[in-house]
């Protein structure tokens, strides 16, 4: 597309007439849009950049297109990045999701990767395609010991066993100016790849994959089976993004009020108290944000490098229901939640009619009996003692069926409710 107006509907002999707007060059990867916003590097800075798509994302992307998850956030892009490369907070921000808790919270050793263990690093990727060009991170750390720090691992380990875990790795890498990968490995490798960009100043979106050799190989042991019939369970079409609503739903409004705050009172990363090691990939991140806002500004696109590290605060009167709301955020844009909400939907209505058929065929079994009973005593006629039997069996399945209609009916709620919006409150995790 190059801006071009094609059609005036009333006037179209005037196409030629009508103004054009600003064209950007527009790549598609991953099921995502990749926008180049400066047409005047595009054919030369813009022509050589490489996605950091590396070839187990693309595999397992390209075995199950559904895996990709996105959600708009009530915060910055600053935050959003800050705290996606914080390990340090998720088993006290995300506890109770899934083997995350508390008491795995405890000290994250971290070393810094310099250029050259970087390079080494990426050559993993060659495992999965001898031809790929791995993409470097600008800044990458590394868990110490990461079997024995790395929330997502420790939960596994056995101190008493420490030679078990010595080849376990965590590593975390940004790749400016909107990626985050999570590369773990024991005895398998495993990936988070996070991507995140602005919708306005103090509002971003964020895109989630989570990849595992298991998804792509042909499963050889019981174990290997039954690991890949896990993941698909878990992570396979809406239930994958009901898992990772749970994630983003534990410190939604936490960091609203943290970046509304830090607005508010004009702070910045500067006026933390980061004495970790864990904490220098984090102010690496703020420094690049920094950096590259002041050149955007150079260049005169304040509104630009204002969508990412401006001054205006988020706002402190939305309530839970829109900081942790679902459907606008994701659920109407996400063609398989979309379709998995209509399904529960359906299923809702005939469980409702079927309650209602039952509740009545019960109400007339009821009914019905009380006349036998009266006819019995107030008349001559005698009524088989059999009949009783079956109207009361009849009333009987009627009943327990009305009854277990109400749970399902309870649960279809439930799972309708997954779609829209689930209050999340930290004092009741236990």
């Amino acid at each position: 597309c190059e801006g071009t107006c094609t059609n005036v509907p009333q006037q179209p002999d005037r196409v030629d007439k009508a103004k054009s707007v600003q064209a950007y060059a527009v790549r598609e990867d991953l099921g995502l849009l990749w926008v180049w916003m400066d047409p005047e590097t595009v054919d030369s800075l813009g022509a050589s950049i490489h996605l950091p798509i590396n070839p187990l994302l693309r595999k397992c992307f390209n075995a199950n297109p559904t895996m990709c998850f996105m959600r708009d956030l009530p915060y910055g892009q600053e935050i959003l990045g800050e705290n996606l490369l914080d390990l340090s907070h998720l088993p006290f921000a995300h506890h109770s999701v899934g083997q995350l808790k508390r008491s795995l919270g405890n000290e994250l050793p971290t070393r810094m990767l310099s250029s050259e263990e970087r390079k080494d690093f990426a050559q993993w990727e060659l495992d999965y395609d001898p031809d790929a060009k791995p993409v470097l991170p600008s800044a990458q750390a590394e868990i110490m010991q990461a079997a024995a720090h790395d929330p997502i691992l420790s939960g596994s380990y056995d101190p008493k066993k420490p030679e078990l875990y010595a080849n376990w790795t965590t590593h975390i890498g940004f790749f400016d100016p909107c990626h985050v990968r999570y590369r773990r490995f024991r005895g398998t490798t495993s990936t988070v790849e996070l991507f995140m960009c602005p919708t306005s100043e103090g509002r971003s979106r964020v895109f989630l994959f989570n990849c595992f050799d298991g998804m792509i190989t042909e499963p050889k042991t019981i174990k290997e089976k039954l690991m890949r019939v896990v993941i698909k369970f878990v992570l396979g079409g809406s239930r994958g993004h009901m898992f990772a609503h749970q994630i983003f739903d534990g410190d939604g409004i936490f960091l609203h009020k943290q970046g509304n705050r830090m607005k508010v009172a004009d702070l910045s990363f500067r006026d933390y108290s980061t004495p970790a090691s864990a904490d220098i990939l984090l102010n690496s991140y703020r420094r690049f944000l920094d950096a590259a806002a002041t050149k955007t500004r150079e260049a005169g696109l304040e509104s630009f490098a204002d969508a990412v590290v401006g001054t205006k605060s988020y706002g402190d009167d939305a309530p839970r229901r829109e900081l942790l709301d679902r459907y606008n955020t994701h659920t109407s844009k996400c063609s398989v939640c979309m379709k998995s909400l209509q399904k529960a939907r359906r299923q809702e209505s005939r469980l409702q009619g079927l309650q209602t058929a039952l509740q009545g065929a019960t109400g007339s079994g009821i009914a019905a009996l009380a006349t036998l009973t009266a006819i019995r005593r107030l008349s001559s006629v005698v009524v088989p003692q059999a009949l009783f039997g079956y109207v009361a069996m009849a009333s009987a399945a009627g009943f327990a069926g009305s009854f277990l209609t109400s749970s399902m009916k309870r649960s279809t709620e439930k799972t309708i409710n997954g779609f829209l919006f689930e209050d999340y409150i930290h004092a009741e995790k236990n």
